[in-house]
């Protein structure tokens, strides 16, 4: 689960810089490794995104020309602290010995680049309103997310989906 909020500067209807902010965390296993899991608490995430408006597909008429889409690319931070269990067993801090005999690649509070790739809709439901959903694909310049680093595997990434409400102020 996460929150954030989100502002936008359009400067024509087909182009805009968008500012984000989320906080929440992350949770899953990694292949890797059998019975590895990891909980890692998103301290925060801010980024800098230029977002492409479509606009509406015209020819729909009534409610559906109220839909209008939109892709976004972007670079931000990223400050996390992954936490990872095995076998249902905390994984001890960095250094320390893990239970297979390895020493840890636990990470304490770590901050790193971040690149998201959105695409999303919004519904004007009136003249300064909207409702908008979008999907999020985070690529982090990290291997550090999932507290592992087993495998080699490169950028860690992530992905949400997010819903919420515009508001459109001065001119439309």
């Amino acid at each position: 689960f996460a929150f954030g909020a989100s502002v936008a500067k359009s400067f024509t209807s087909y182009l805009a810089v968008q500012g984000n902010f989320n906080m929440g965390g992350l949770k899953g296993e990694n292949g890797a490794e059998k019975n590895y899991a990891f909980d890692t608490k998103i301290n925060m995430q801010y980024s800098l995104s230029g977002v492409f408006n479509f606009g509406s597909i015209s020819y729909f008429k009534g409610a559906l020309s109220n839909f209008n889409y939109f892709a976004s690319v972007g670079v931000g931070h990223i400050s996390f602290e992954p936490n990872s269990t095995l076998n249902d067993v905390v994984v001890p801090e960095a250094g320390e010995q893990h239970l297979t005999g390895t020493t840890n690649n636990s990470y304490a509070k770590t901050t790193e680049f971040v690149m998201p790739i959105g695409i999303g809709a919004k519904y004007n439901i009136g003249k300064s309103f909207a409702a908008k959903a979008e999907y999020v694909y985070n690529i982090a310049f990290t291997d550090k997310l999932d507290d592992s680093t087993v495998g080699g595997s490169g950028n860690d990434s992530y992905s949400y989906i997010n819903v919420g409400v515009n508001y459109t102020l001065g001119k439309n």
